[in-house]
């Protein structure tokens, strides 16, 4: 049920919806019924009435929390879902009983503004009977209104519950090499958002690793009116390349020495992927050539034909005067 209403006074103005009994008043009085009225203490309120469970039960959700304005328009509005009895005053939630059973159907008729037609209304009492302003709008449903719709019809903008957590997204910036391992400074971000209601996020500023890890985990946690919601994102990084170190070179060796090189590769954070690293482990003979014999020198040798031509020449003279003397010497032997 729902109305807008204009009360001449903040209590007691009255009925505003009543499905009352017929024959005598007795529990449960009604089916239904909306009115306003005060609590115990005195607080004025709303009250949405129901007999339920086919006997004389009932029950009235009475909220005294909001109040309204004299002399000026407020929406009242009261709801039943076969579990919780609810009143409402300008869209918001003022009053809830939990309730059990079926509504009570007691025959009669339908009254606006008024609790039932036979009633008294010299008794001063129960003013609350008649209702005293003005209203607007009555609606009836065969149905519980959700509190959107309640908002709605009061003129409140409304906003659905949020039933989803909110949505992490991580972004990881970085040089990613084999198995995982990264191998340069990796930057983790994160995008978190909830289209339906405000977020608080904790863990999701942006993480910068700039020094080698074996393993590390960045979590980013955010919660809404819809939930919690957590992701974490895995890291490794290993920037430093491998080591590769050689043993066993004497720098020199004889022509007939045996060569044993090893060669060893590793890297103590993220291992090898592949290793190119051969040994040099044999025995190994030299042959050693001496150059050839390139002979005497061009120069060198016709100096020495030239003094041996000297000599030879100076032999000739020696043995043609020789022989010239002893020419002579015979002549003269002839003469005689």
């Amino acid at each position: 049920m729902a109305a807008w209403v204009k009360t001449e006074a903040p209590w007691y103005s009255g009925t505003v919806v009543s499905k009352p009994k017929t024959g005598p008043w007795v529990p449960p009085y009604n089916s239904y019924s909306l009115y306003l009225n005060t609590d115990q203490a005195g607080s004025a309120g709303l009250s949405m009435y129901l007999g339920y469970g086919g006997g004389t039960t009932y029950t009235a959700a009475f909220g005294g929390t909001g109040t309204w304005d004299v002399n000026e328009w407020a929406h009242m509005a009261g709801t039943y879902d076969g579990n919780v009895v609810r009143s409402f005053i300008n869209g918001v939630e003022v009053g809830s009983v939990l309730v059990q059973g079926g509504i009570t159907q007691v025959g009669g008729d339908l009254f606006f503004g008024l609790q039932r037609p036979d009633v008294d209304l010299s008794r001063p009492q129960y003013p609350w009977e008649k209702f005293k302003g003005a209203m607007d709008e009555v609606r009836l449903y065969d149905r519980a209104l959700g509190e959107c719709e309640i908002k709605e019809l009061a003129g409140t903008p409304c906003v659905p519950p949020d039933t989803t957590p909110p949505v992490i997204v991580p972004t990881v910036t970085g040089t990613l090499g084999g198995a995982g391992w990264y191998t340069s400074d990796v930057t983790v971000s994160w995008d978190v958002t909830d289209p339906d209601s405000d977020v608080t996020a904790t863990g999701c500023d942006e993480v910068t690793i700039s020094t080698d890890t074996a393993g590390v985990d960045i979590t980013c946690q955010a919660s809404s009116e819809g939930g919690d919601a957590s992701e974490t994102v895995s890291l490794k990084r290993d920037a430093t390349p491998p080591v590769i170190q050689f043993s066993g070179n004497a720098g020199t060796y004889a022509a007939d020495a045996t060569l044993a090189i090893t060669c060893t590769a590793g890297d103590i954070l993220s291992g090898l992927d592949s290793v190119t690293c051969p040994e040099a482990n044999a025995e190994t003979s030299f042959t050693i050539e001496a150059p050839p014999d390139p002979g005497p020198d061009p120069g060198k040798s016709k100096s020495k034909k030239s003094k041996s031509g000297k000599s030879k020449s100076a032999s000739a003279k020696s043995d043609s005067k020789s022989k010239s003397q002893k020419g002579k010497k015979r002549s003269r032997g002839r003469r005689r």
